[in-house]
């Protein structure tokens, strides 16, 4: 069989990535999220917003975001899917999730505008190795600019329905010097020119 090497990398300026599956925990007996459902998350502004994760099997799970409430019943492998309507950019906010006495809870989030970076070197070409990256990281105080990037990894089949890394990070001197140089220089202009 043909190895394939896959690299998925997030930029988010405001982010999120919009998948759905079950986890390698399915059926797991403990409240959990998605890894991407993290603090200082970004999600699709003017799209319903899908948030999904695994609990106990047939378990209700109640979550609310900016005074939405939505329900889901775990399935027998423990997952659970709920969509929030779309919304307009702001925030932060905060998503809470419940399930029976167990209780999740994600703040700092953004909505605003997704964007995927996906390659290979090109987009693992990280803004500390840039032209001027000294000057480019002190200058990077936009928190509203955030990078979730999922770590290289190889697999003939998948393995699971989560991403296997990562967490988010914002445009700043202690993160940015990790991002991907061109997402980065990217969100920048767009945030210059769309002020989302």
């Amino acid at each position: 069989m043909k190895r394939r090497r896959l690299f998925f990398s997030l930029l988010a300026l405001p982010l999120v990535l919009a998948m759905h599956g079950a986890s390698a925990q399915s059926g797991a007996h403990t409240l959990q999220l998605a890894r991407i459902f993290s603090d200082g998350m970004v999600v699709q502004r003017g799209a319903r917003i899908p948030v999904w994760g695994w609990a106990a099997p047939g378990a209700a799970v109640t979550a609310r975001f900016k005074g939405t409430v939505a329900h889901a019943t775990a399935d027998s492998s423990g997952r659970w899917t709920v969509t929030f309507p779309a919304s307009a950019a702001g925030g932060p906010y905060r998503l809470t999730v419940d399930a029976g006495s167990e209780h999740a809870s994600v703040g700092d989030v953004l909505v605003g505008d997704v964007w995927v970076a996906s390659g290979q070197s090109n987009m693992e070409f990280s803004l500390s190795v840039a032209n001027d990256a000294a000057a480019e990281i002190a200058a990077a105080h936009d928190s509203s600019i955030r990078e979730f990037k999922v770590p290289n990894s190889w697999a003939e089949r998948p393995a699971t329905e989560d991403v296997v890394g990562g967490s988010w990070a914002p445009a700043d001197p202690q993160h940015v010097g990790a991002f991907s140089a061109v997402a980065y220089f990217f969100a920048r202009e767009l945030r210059r020119t769309q002020h989302v």
